[in-house]
């Protein structure tokens, strides 16, 4: 490693600790690759990404269409199934997390405003920043974004892609150096001063979005299995609803009755909540075979079980057994 390639990388480590610092996240060095420098590491991560914010970035923003036209258990599915859909969510959540952790930043007025996605005043001019999330946190990626995207004075990006990034525009930075190109070597600075914390690790980000979609799939099958329940009670509410009527049930006998209903209903609600988790259609046709034989199980149970728990009337004998002495049986 020459001289002018250690300045480099010297400069790119006091900048990464200075802008984590800046951030709120405390860096420490934790290891040192040979060529590249120490790296570094958060050692404070900050709180769970907003699950409201990021089922509204997800909502009305990643998939906004299919959402309206196929509803929110397709969409999570989608997020959970596909990666490069999951990806663009991703991207989407780090601007508005970092707004809504930072009042300072305000999002474009243009959701497409070129090379700018977020901007606040600072020392009294205009600053816009670029926000750019990669799953892979390859720095070549971000160094082509970079270049292309050259308007913004900052470049966000995960905290933990950040290090890669600012040691390979240090990278640069030694070899224009070592070349003796002074404008090539401002022009590599300019960039290295760019790149600043999202305050959040792409991991982080990503759960934020898994979150969100399991909670979605959760939701929806909780709402199916209530859909469900509740159809099964009325069916059987309106069966028990005329047997009273005609006068073929007791009231004790109406009240088990009413406690079977339940316990069905129950039972195949819960079995239309599995497998709805498991990826059937809340409407469809899995769900209700297995809603159908769930309730024939659970009907057929109750009918063996019936008998055992039906208190059989005494003969005379047990009943003068049980009785105190000197009882008698009065006549009709």
């Amino acid at each position: 490693m020459n001289r002018h390639t250690h300045k480099a990388l010297v400069f790119s480590a006091a900048t990464l600790v200075a802008a984590l610092t800046a951030s709120g996240r405390a860096a420490v060095p934790t290891a040192v690759s040979p060529g590249f420098g120490p790296v570094y590491i958060n050692m404070v991560a900050p709180p769970v990404v907003d699950p409201t914010l990021a089922s509204d970035t997800i909502r009305y923003r990643t998939l906004p269409k299919l959402w309206d036209r196929q509803g929110e258990l397709r969409v999570a599915r989608r997020l959970l199934g596909d990666p490069v859909k999951r990806s663009h969510a991703v991207g989407h959540l780090a601007e508005d997390d970092l707004v809504a952790r930072d009042p300072v930043w305000r999002k474009t007025a243009a959701a497409n405003a070129p090379e700018n996605d977020v901007w606040r005043w600072a020392r009294g001019r205009l600053e816009g920043g670029q926000i750019k999330t990669h799953a892979s946190g390859n720095a070549a990626a971000y160094l082509r974004d970079m270049l292309r995207d050259g308007k913004a004075e900052g470049f966000f990006v995960p905290d933990d892609h950040m290090g890669p990034l600012m040691q390979r525009i240090g990278q640069q930075v030694g070899k224009a150096d070592g070349q003796g190109s002074e404008d090539a070597g401002a022009i590599w600075r300019a960039q290295l001063a760019r790149v600043r914390p999202l305050g959040r690790t792409y991991g982080e980000l990503e759960r934020g979005v898994m979150a969100s979609a399991r909670r979605s799939v959760r939701r929806c099958a909780l709402r199916g299995a209530g859909g469900t329940a509740a159809a099964v009670l009325a069916v059987d509410g309106v069966a028990i609803w005329y047997r009273c009527a005609e006068g073929e049930l007791t009231p004790l006998q109406s009240q088990d009755a009413i406690a079977e209903a339940l316990a069905k209903a129950g039972l195949v609600g819960g079995g239309t909540y599995v497998v709805v988790l498991l990826g059937a259609n809340p409407m469809g046709l899995t769900v209700i075979v297995v809603g159908a034989v769930v309730y024939l199980v659970a009907d057929y149970g109750f009918d063996e079980l019936r008998p055992a728990l039906t208190s059989s009337p005494l003969t005379h004998a047990q009943v003068e057994q049980v009785m105190p002495v000197g009882w008698r049986a009065q006549g009709p």
